[in-house]
């Protein structure tokens, strides 16, 4: 469920959604706001675990989706629109949180992702992204994409 509307030059909006991994049976609800400028766009979200602790497959660990959230902005260069930026927080909540899924747990783990898109044309863009926890780093990921937009709306 999501709700957009227009107030001066930024769209607002607030969303919540419902998400669960079919394999494991974990499921979780969030809540999120947007505020989209021409330049600058923010978000933030809450999430939330739905569901009781469940066994994992080895039958001696217990396991459930974390509550967290993360904030974010993304930014593109008005001189050179080709280039956008991104920023990001995220923290979950709990003991034994893997939230590199590396295997390892810590307590309230925080992250920060920056990442740096190229979009030559609108069909592909080039992209690059870096996370990193307190204890942890995550590979860097790099990364192409084509989009093609079959029906468009003006």
């Amino acid at each position: 469920m999501a709700s957009v509307w227009r107030v001066g030059g930024w769209l607002l909006g607030y969303n919540s959604f419902y998400d669960k991994v079919l394999s494991e049976s974990l499921a979780r609800g969030s809540v999120g706001a947007e505020a989209w400028g021409e330049y600058l766009r923010l978000s933030a979200n809450y999430y939330h675990p739905l569901g009781d602790w469940q066994l994992r497959d080895n039958q001696t660990q217990e396991q459930r989706m974390a509550a967290g959230y993360d904030v974010t902005a993304q930014a593109r260069l008005p001189f050179y629109q080709h280039i956008n930026t991104s920023v990001s927080v995220e923290q979950y909540f709990g003991d034994s949180v893997d939230l590199f899924h590396s295997g390892t747990g810590y307590h309230n783990p925080v992250a920060v992702s920056v990442g740096l898109n190229y979009t030559p044309v609108p069909l592909v863009t080039v992209t690059a992204k870096h996370k990193q926890g307190e204890k942890w780093r995550q590979p860097e990921q790099c990364g192409t994409e084509a989009k093609l937009s079959l029906w468009r709306t003006p």
